[in-house]
C-alpha cells in the first residue's frame, strides 16, 4: 500500500541509544535532539535535520540508566537515573555536566521537567 500522503514523513532516524529508550527532547533552538535509554548511561545528542549524531554525555557511576530528559534554555538538558540520586544539567556544546542537584533523602528521580519563562 502507498504511504498515506497527509500523514507527516520522518526527516531522520535516530539510532544509537542501548536498552529501551526512555525520553527524547528537543533543544531549546530545535537544532538539536537529545535522546535517553534505560540500559545506557550515556545521553545521545543527533543532529534534528540530518540525524546524524553530534555528541555523547556520560553519566558518572552509579547511575545505570537514563530515565528522564528535560529541555532547557541556553543549549542545556537536564536528566536523571532512576539508580542515581542526582538530576543533572548538561551543555549540548560541550557534552559536560555543568552543575549536579541533589536532595537530602532521595535514592532517585524517575523524571525531570523544565518549567516555562
Amino acid at each position: 500500500a502507498a504511504p498515506d500522503p497527509e500523514l507527516p514523513r520522518p526527516v531522520a532516524v535516530l539510532t544509537r541509544p542501548f536498552g529501551l529508550p526512555e525520553d527524547v527532547v528537543f533543544a531549546s533552538d530545535g537544532a538539536s535532539v537529545a535522546g535517553a535509554a534505560s540500559l545506557s548511561r550515556e545521553i545521545v545528542v543527533w543532529n534534528a535535520t540530518t540525524g546524524a549524531e553530534t555528541g555523547r554525555m556520560r553519566t558518572p557511576e552509579p547511575a545505570t540508566g537514563v530515565r528522564g530528559l528535560a529541555a532547557l534554555p541556553g543549549d542545556r538538558v537536564a536528566s536523571c537515573s532512576g539508580s542515581d540520586p542526582a538530576v543533572r544539567v548538561w551543555s549540548l556544546k560541550t557534552a559536560r555536566a555543568v552543575r549536579t542537584l541533589t536532595a537530602d533523602k532521595v535514592t532517585h528521580f524517575t523524571a525531570v521537567a523544565a518549567a516555562g519563562d
